[in-house]
């Protein structure tokens, strides 16, 4: 498995466009009520490769999560991801299980809370205290398995 996410504590309207703001792309492409069983067929195209960075993207207890479909958005640094949060709350968490790699970071208020990234030959962790403790991408991959926020039948999907 590699599931990959962020997500925002703001509205799901706010949220698309500072981040499409941040990433200074245009949307290439955008389905709304999309079925998350149909949400990769949408992102290939007629070769089966990705159009671009894809995003399924939903609302859940005043979060806005955005599925990282396409695998894109790994290993940007916590710094980067600070001026997309802003003050509001921020989290990105990602594991893949055959690699291994996992990355997890917490931002709130501007500040930044946590950074954890593992992944072959390269291990970057800081010595923050924080509520959840990353020693490894197997932490990373409990923390996503279990989020009950990580999960929707319907969302948007969005191609940049």
């Amino acid at each position: 498995m590699n599931p990959s996410y962020f997500r925002i504590k703001t509205s799901k309207e706010k949220a698309i466009q500072r981040f499409l703001d941040w990433m200074d792309e245009p949307v290439k492409e955008k389905y709304d009520k999309v079925c998350l069983s149909d949400c990769v067929k949408l992102c290939l195209d007629e070769n089966e490769q990705w159009k671009g960075t894809c995003l399924y993207i939903y609302e859940k207890a005043d979060w806005t999560i955005f599925e990282d479909v396409s695998g894109f958005l790994s290993t940007i640094p916590a710094q980067s991801w600070k001026y997309f949060a802003c003050e509001d709350e921020f989290i990105f968490a990602g594991y893949n299980d055959a690699v291994p790699y996992g990355e997890f970071i917490a931002i709130k208020n501007g500040c930044i809370l946590k950074e954890f990234l593992q992944f072959p030959d390269e291990r970057k962790t800081d010595d923050r205290e924080y509520e959840i403790e990353m020693n490894s991408w197997i932490d990373v991959a409990f923390f996503v398995d279990e989020d009950e926020l990580f999960f929707c039948e319907e969302g948007t999907v969005i191609i940049i």
